[in-house]
């Protein structure tokens, strides 16, 4: 689970002559949980406060897949959304498609290929420390 706050007051001189305001504040959750090692659900809301309480949402769900230990790509839907380049960063809010990749940058970034550091080589181990599941959340192994 993560979650984010922001907030924005803009103050503007217009035409030289009339003073205008505006404040938003923008607060959301994102949820996932990990299936296996690999695949991934989750589900997004957000939430935007304007001027005199006037209020956008968004939500959607996504499916990511981990390709390699921290390396994420994702697809997803927003039922609802908004716009705001300045709050939203990195966050897709508009209705629609999404699609994904994240990439977190560590200290184990060039030891791909060792199975200690990119659990996703090994099937039958813990979810992948860069989707940020703990190994609990793993389902049991299949028996055949």
């Amino acid at each position: 689970m993560s979650g984010r706050f922001a907030y924005k007051r803009v103050d503007e001189l217009l035409l030289g002559t009339v003073n205008d305001s505006y404040h938003a504040s923008l607060i959301g959750a994102r949820v996932t949980y990990d299936i296996t090692n690999r695949w991934s659900i989750g589900g997004i809301t957000t939430l935007l406060v304007g001027k005199g309480g006037a209020r956008q949402y968004a939500y959607g769900v996504e499916v990511g897949y981990t390709v390699m230990d921290n390396l994420i790509i994702g697809v997803g839907y927003n039922w609802r959304g908004f716009r705001d380049d300045d709050l939203t960063g990195s966050d897709y809010t508009n209705r629609g498609w999404v699609f994904n990749v994240r990439y977190k940058f560590d200290e184990d970034i060039f030891k791909g290929s060792d199975a200690r550091v990119n659990r996703t080589l090994d099937p039958q181990g813990a979810p992948a420390s860069g989707t940020g599941a703990a190994p609990g959340n793993a389902l049991p192994p299949t028996i055949r």
